[in-house]
């Protein structure tokens, strides 16, 4: 089967690009054959088809020069791209794919290039990795809290309370993307959504989705290279636990923070980059150094973190899709600690696997650290528990046979 993988990055940049190139490499072992299709950037992964990526944006530079002509253009490639509709029609008509799998493509790419793959009919199959199609500001977040006002298709009230970056500009090309993608029926062109997380499912067909076009399918992680026989559960694997992700409000990290500031028995390290990390930093450096943060890490850097590593902790205090780092935990044979949101509760289970804690609560968040430190005896017993999970729910062997059930429907 010729599949066309189409998301805005092509290098390793959050957690869609992650299932994106592991979604790639599973279906080229089981022989398919995948066309990508992307926008150019210096960080690429080298392939055949670059030539036929949309050119390079970053909205962020094109705005600093504000104008008229600055803002149409950006605008006008932020709602509806002519440039990657053209370039998708003449990939199309030179690889004659059989089928059309989406992942992140607002912005950069746009829903125009839906129009050619419906012109000629190819399935579309799309996996949503945030909330971008119900919520202007992709997150379902406004300051840190939960916000759900655009329900109804309000989306003015993306530019009242100017969500977008706290820009009232950006805010107000989110709404007009919102209104025009909706109104003009761009989604009515998908023939299934995906869904990693049930959550996410739940809130679209409560957004006006018709449920019958939604699926939930969860994540998977290769566990080629975390081999199960070479996992150890000792009762003290090391005396650190950690953080892994972006260092942006919604996230919770303060709250880690400002818990693991009051526990002595264990370290906290904190893996990743983001727009608080230096406000996180002041903050962790009010007690003494038993917080580290070691920044943006590779993959390898990341596995050699967990594999020493006592549990991960996940603070959100926001809607989390499926988050990555659960499943690298588990298939560690970590437990996690995390938040009570969102589709977390479908990954971890209260003492099976990890804890769950309030969001928002570091009270809360605390006890259920002291309480594994205090019980080491658990991180083993709960490990075993989220080692098995992953092998039995989030396997490549099964996460491709559900999708292939996906595929052969459509493509039916």
């Amino acid at each position: 089967m010729k599949i066309l993988m189409i998301n805005k990055f092509w290098y390793n940049r959050g957690g869609s690009e992650t299932y994106t190139f592991s979604l790639t490499n599973l279906l080229k072992s089981k022989g398919h054959k995948i066309i990508p299709f992307s926008m150019h950037h210096k960080d690429n992964f080298p392939n055949v088809y670059s030539n036929d990526f949309v050119s390079n944006i970053d909205f962020v530079d094109s705005l600093k020069n504000f104008g008229m002509v600055s803002s149409f253009k950006v605008a006008s490639r932020n709602i509806y791209s002519l440039e990657a509709k053209r370039k998708i029609e003449n990939l199309i008509k030179t690889t004659r794919p059989d089928i059309a799998h989406l992942h992140n493509i607002h912005h950069h790419l746009t829903p125009s290039i839906l129009h050619p793959l419906k012109k000629h009919n190819i399935p579309i199959i799309w996996t949503l990795h945030d909330y971008r199609l119900i919520c202007p500001n992709s997150t379902l977040i406004k300051d840190g809290k939960i916000c759900e006002k655009c329900k109804g298709k309000r989306y003015f009230e993306a530019v009242l309370a100017k969500c977008k970056k706290g820009s009232s500009m950006a805010s107000l090309m989110a709404a007009i993307e919102s209104y025009v993608h909706r109104y003009f029926g761009f989604y009515k062109l998908v023939a299934k959504f995906v869904t990693p997380s049930r959550f996410l499912r739940e809130k679209l067909i409560e957004y006006g989705f018709d449920e019958k076009r939604v699926v939930h399918i969860p994540n998977f992680i290769g566990l080629k290279e975390i081999n199960s026989k070479k996992l150890s559960y000792p009762p003290l694997p090391s005396n650190y636990f950690v953080y892994i992700g972006r260092l942006s409000q919604e996230k919770g990290v303060d709250i880690l923070i400002r818990a693991a500031l009051e526990i002595k028995k264990a370290h906290l390290i904190i893996a990743g980059e983001g727009p608080i990390r230096k406000e996180l930093e002041e903050l962790a450096s009010a007690n003494g150094n038993n917080i580290r943060f070691l920044g943006h890490l590779k993959a390898s850097e990341i596995n050699s973190l967990l594999k020493n590593a006592m549990f991960l902790v996940i603070p959100s205090t926001c809607y989390e899709n499926f988050p990555y780092s659960v499943l690298e935990a588990f298939a560690w044979g970590k437990p996690v600690v995390a938040s009570r949101i969102g589709g977390i509760p479908e990954q971890v289970k209260e003492e099976d696997n990890g804890l769950l804690f309030e969001p928002w609560d570091k009270e809360n968040l605390r006890k259920k650290i002291d309480y594994l430190l205090a019980n080491r005896y658990l991180l083993s017993e709960m490990g075993e528990r989220a080692r098995a999970k992953v092998e039995r729910e989030y396997s490549a062997e099964l996460h491709y046979q559900r999708l292939m059930n996906v595929y052969q429907q459509v493509l039916s």
